[in-house]
């Protein structure tokens, strides 16, 4: 994966087949949330970039940010 970098937002697919916007990236990983709420993380090497064909096309702006602060402050201790 030379020279491509994902930023925070951006959609990607890890290969189990889930889809979710990046939250937080790190060197090697990113940390991904769905639209469902579900939080994943996965390796660079492992995910892919979607395009609007494997993107929630139904999302609605600031939904996907309100779940992750639900889902980070549900989860804090």
């Amino acid at each position: 994966m030379l020279g491509k970098v994902f930023a925070e937002g951006d959609w990607v697919k890890n290969s189990d087949g889930e889809v979710g916007k990046i939250y937080r990236r790190g060197v090697n990983y990113v940390i991904a949330v769905t639209t469902e709420g579900k939080m994943f993380r996965a390796w660079v090497k492992d995910i892919i970039e979607c395009t609007s064909d494997c993107a929630y096309s139904t999302e609605k702006k600031g939904e996907a940010k309100d779940t992750i602060k639900t889902f980070i402050n549900k989860n804090k201790r």
